[in-house]
């Protein structure tokens, strides 16, 4: 369990949201770092081109939004910082650029060749394929914690290290006393100041999300009981469990979507195989051996 820091800058990018306000015109900047900028238009062309699942988490997830927005900028700007020292045009760079453009070409038309129909799968196969993978769509069992935190760095003194947890072994028998207010102590002493100023509440995580020293602390505690203190890499911490939600089993409807796409990139797959296949039947290809052993040779 880590400091929950979080890292974000002010990309404004609110009109692909939905946000209030005027209507956003394809030339608007939306991002700029020195004399690149990305347009309204940039970002729709490029969210337009990526894959389905990026795209859609992107436009319902302001975070992921930025980040992909960033990436794309650094990536320009460091394309502009090539071509102006001619990297383009080293061999090798030429070389494997060829080969990506190739392949591009390659792989998008031998996908539109192959594409299932557009009945695939049916009610039916999507059922079968539930009920052949159902135990991976097992929901972890997830926890609803809050914490008191005493950061101890990895190399500080054993004497700080001792201290440390003396201390919450102390806090832990204040806390467990009626009427004694988790949120507020966590408020005013815990030094995570992301959480303590939430009353330490780290929010729901999953059981495979926590570190096996946390996770063995939370796992046998009754709702609203207080874990001894666990150390981690940043020191140590005092849990208190809010709430817990068992481990369930996707259903049908909520895993659909996503079992209709593997379902038919599958087919896809399987249909590109059988093409190519039929393809080197009709055009068999012919290797010359010898000359080809020459390229290995020394």
């Amino acid at each position: 369990m880590t400091h929950l820091h979080t890292i974000l800058a002010g990309i404004a990018l609110a009109g692909f949201l939905g946000a209030a306000g005027p209507a956003p015109q394809p030339t608007d900047v939306v991002a700029q770092v020195g004399t690149t900028t990305l347009t309204v238009a940039d970002v729709q062309a490029m969210l337009a081109h990526i894959d389905p699942a990026v795209r859609d988490q992107a436009l319902h997830n302001h975070v992921a939004l930025d980040e992909l927005v960033r990436g794309q900028l650094i990536r320009q700007e460091l394309l502009v910082e090539a071509e102006a020292k001619k990297w383009d045009q080293d061999a090798d760079v030429a070389y494997r650029a060829k080969t990506a453009h190739d392949a591009a070409i390659v792989d998008s038309y031998l996908a539109s060749l192959n594409q299932p129909d557009a009945s695939y799968p049916s009610d039916a196969d999507v059922q079968a394929a539930y009920e052949a993978n159902k135990t991976r769509f097992v929901k972890p069992r997830e926890y609803h914690l809050a914490q008191i935190v005493f950061t101890v760095p990895a190399d500080a003194p054993k004497s700080a290290d001792t201290e440390a947890q003396k201390k919450l072994r102390e806090l832990k028998q204040t806390l467990s006393r009626p009427h004694a207010d988790f949120a507020d102590t966590a408020k005013h002493v815990s030094q995570d100041k992301a959480t303590a100023e939430k009353g330490g509440e780290i929010g729901w995580v999953r059981d495979d999300q926590l570190i096996p020293a946390i996770k063995d602390a939370v796992a046998g505690l009754q709702d609203n009981a207080i874990s001894d203190p666990v150390r981690a890499a940043d020191g140590w911490h005092l849990l208190k469990l809010l709430d817990t939600k068992p481990a369930t089993t996707a259903t049908l409807v909520e895993v659909k979507d996503k079992l209709v796409q593997a379902l038919r990139q599958q087919k896809e797959s399987a249909n590109a195989r059988a093409y190519l296949q039929q393809m080197q039947t009709k055009q068999p290809l012919e290797l010359n051996e010898i000359a080809l052993s020459h390229v290995a040779a020394p």
